[in-house]
């Protein structure tokens, strides 16, 4: 096997490795330095010099997280005024919602009806929903907000991947009840 080859199966075993423990209270952030050490020492192996020191440096950052330092890097952007918007991390949950929800649609619900069910059939989705306490209309406002983010904002590269995966949709051709069944195993991976 030659070295970069060996490389990546350490990559692997490692990648495995990181996320295969159950996380530990305070312990959080340890999967996501370990995975990034991982990359970077592949990226090291690869002789791509400036990724293997940036990916070390920023899995460093990390840690000082855990010993109380807060890197500027990290720190949330003083020049930003107003609210906060709800998380990354958040809006891509609600991006696979919205992807059950559009398969929904293609098993012959209207958007009403396709929103009451998720909300019925799946009430963990109120843990993603920051304002509002009607889940149906939430879900339709988290669709016309990303179908209206303009380039610049927020929430406009959630709104080009929602789009994308509505086009993957498009290509496919599912039975009603199929396309119910594929929509149920999105969220109940996601919420459940």
């Amino acid at each position: 096997m030659n070295p970069l080859d060996k490389a990546l199966a350490r990559m692997v075993v490692e990648l495995e490795e990181a996320f295969a423990a159950p996380l530990k209270l305070g312990e959080e952030r340890l999967p996501y330095i370990d995975a990034l050490v991982a990359v970077s020492r592949f990226a090291k192996s690869a002789g791509i010099a400036p990724a293997w020191r940036r990916l070390h440096e920023f899995a460093e950052r990390l840690q000082d997280l855990d010993r109380g330092r807060v890197d500027p890097l990290l720190a949330p952007n003083s020049t930003v005024r107003g609210v906060a918007p709800d998380s990354g991390v958040t809006w891509n949950k609600r991006i696979l919602v919205l992807v059950a929800f559009q398969a929904l649609r293609k098993s012959e619900m209207n958007q009403q009806e396709a929103a009451r069910y998720i909300a019925k059939r799946f009430p963990a989705v109120k843990f993603i929903v920051s304002r509002g306490t009607n889940i149906p209309a939430t879900i339709l406002r988290w669709k016309r907000d990303l179908e209206d983010a303009r380039p610049k904002e927020f929430l406009y590269r959630f709104g080009v991947e929602l789009a994308e995966h509505e086009e993957f949709l498009k290509t496919h051709t599912l039975t009603p009840k199929r396309w119910k069944e594929w929509a149920d195993s999105i969220l109940d991976r996601l919420l459940n």
